[in-house]
């Protein structure tokens, strides 16, 4: 268990950085995008692929950091009123939902890549698995998460 929190744990910190690297990046890829639309009267089609690419890791990379400390999104004004036990089943039944997403959205990424990895952008020149690893990276590290918070459910509750 304690190997496993350690993955999590430095998986999650990894996460965060790539985040936040993925923001700062974007931010700058839009000033350079609004600057050359502005200024020189020019888009550049290559900013808003690798933004689209930035924002994509971004948002995926996050949901292990979310799914980690259970800040998905519930309507928990009425659960925390609710006897223990039933915010215990809320809880495995938000796992239980949780994994199930992971499996489906895992099957969805494997079969999609299996038919489009070779596929490039239009002017990156970016393979599909490049262009999605962090959808991939990011479901990998969820299922660490969920492989934890199974085991808790099963030994220690």
């Amino acid at each position: 268990m304690e190997i496993l929190q350690g993955i999590v744990k430095f998986s999650i910190k990894q996460c965060q950085i790539i985040q936040t690297s993925c923001l700062l990046g974007l931010t700058f890829v839009i000033i350079i995008q609004i600057l050359f639309r502005e200024i020189l009267s020019g888009g550049l089609v290559w900013a808003w692929e690798l933004a689209c690419f930035l924002q994509v890791t971004m948002v995926w990379v996050g949901v292990p950091n979310l799914l980690e400390n259970r800040k998905n999104i519930e309507v928990d004004f009425l659960i925390n009123r609710m006897p223990k036990r039933v915010q215990k089943l809320k809880e495995f039944i938000s796992f239980i939902i949780c994994a199930a997403c992971t499996f489906f959205i895992l099957l969805s990424f494997i079969k999609f890549m299996s038919m489009f990895w070779y596929i490039k952008t239009t002017s990156l020149r970016l393979p599909n698995i490049v262009f999605f690893s962090g959808i991939f990276i990011a479901m990998i590290i969820v299922c660490f998460v969920l492989i934890k918070r199974a085991i808790l459910y099963l030994y220690i509750k």
